[in-house]
């Protein structure tokens, strides 16, 4: 029986290894060439953004941050820190919910409408950060990596980061502030502050005040001496009030029955009147007919008067009194 060649084994077995590791390399050629590559210069601290660090669009993990570098530029005076970011077309779908294919097409479209990078908080706790892509239309397009030749990759312009914006904030109130005469200021303030001092402690002001106080002591007696006559003329007054009101009434129900009496006889001296008048007509006789007449209207001039007065008096008791007011009619 014939052994087995090792030689010929271990052949086989190499280039099983050999093809396997061809294939891997393949494979993770055909996956590595579907994602894009971009740079990005910050022109701010990455610290805490690490190889490996997701980059995000609206949230969602598109990619993830492969290169990390400080480019030095002499000519303009700057350290710049170029972030290369790959990004995964098959995580972003068109209309139709198919992947996107700009795989080979420029970014100029998307950046003309907006599209910028920002580097973000991905935890509190550990400071890690992440690259968050964005449309922002209304944010300048700083495109550095044009004048230094050092990336092959399109560049996504930066935005400065929430962080970033808040420090530089903090940073121009602190120079405006350093600014401000602060020597000039604070001893204005000193020396308005002497002057107040020295005025509160004048004989003057010390005189003013007790002039005051003696001035106040005098109204409040005068209040106190007013009150104290007030209080019996209004005592006074409150009486005389209500005396009027009782004679009103009294006037009220002694008048009003008079007067009923008195409408009540020239009624019937009225009806006697005209008794005598149709009396007087079958006379004949001029001059009393003239006679009855006259006594008639008087009479009855006085029956309207006492009427009038009777009813003025219903509206007005207090006229007895007081009297007839002129209204001016």
């Amino acid at each position: 029986m014939n052994k087995a060649n090792p030689t010929l084994i271990g052949g086989f077995v190499v280039g099983g290894i050999v093809l396997l590791v061809v294939c891997v390399l393949l494979f993770t050629q055909l996956k590595v060439s579907d994602a894009m590559r971009f740079v990005v210069y910050f022109n701010e601290s990455v610290n805490g953004l690490n190889v490996g660090a997701p980059v995000k669009v609206k949230g969602v993990a598109v990619g993830n941050v492969v290169d990390i570098r400080v480019l030095a530029d002499m000519d303009g005076s700057r350290v710049l820190t170029p972030v290369v970011i790959e990004v995964d077309p098959n995580k972003m779908v068109d209309r139709s919910g198919h992947a996107s294919k700009r795989r080979n097409r420029s970014i100029q479209p998307l950046i003309e409408r907006g599209l910028r990078a920002q580097l973000q908080v991905q935890s509190l706790v550990t400071g890690q950060l992440y690259v968050a892509l964005d449309f922002l239309p209304y944010t300048p397009v700083n495109l550095v990596g044009s004048t230094l030749d050092f990336h092959p990759y399109e560049e996504i312009p930066a935005i400065p980061s929430s962080k970033e914006k808040i420090t530089n904030t903090i940073d121009e109130v602190v120079s405006e502030f350093r600014q401000l005469p602060l020597h000039e200021i604070a001893a204005a303030l000193v020396a308005s502050i002497r002057r107040a001092e020295a005025l509160l402690n004048s004989p003057k002001i010390e005189s003013i005040l007790t002039s005051t106080d003696q001035a106040l002591q005098q109204v409040n007696a005068t209040l106190k001496e007013s009150r104290a006559r007030l209080e019996p003329m209004l005592a006074n007054l409150d009486g005389a009030i209500g005396d009027h009101r009782r004679l009103t009434n009294d006037l009220d129900r002694q008048v009003q029955p008079t007067l009923k009496h008195l409408d009540e006889a020239l009624l019937a001296a009225t009806s006697a009147m005209r008794q005598i008048d149709s009396a007087a007509g079958s006379i004949n006789d001029p001059v009393l007919q003239h006679t009855v007449d006259a006594a008639i209207d008087e009479v009855s001039q006085a029956a309207r008067a006492i009427r009038v007065l009777s009813d003025f008096i219903q509206r007005n008791p207090n006229a007895l009194i007081v009297g007839k007011q002129n209204n001016g009619d």
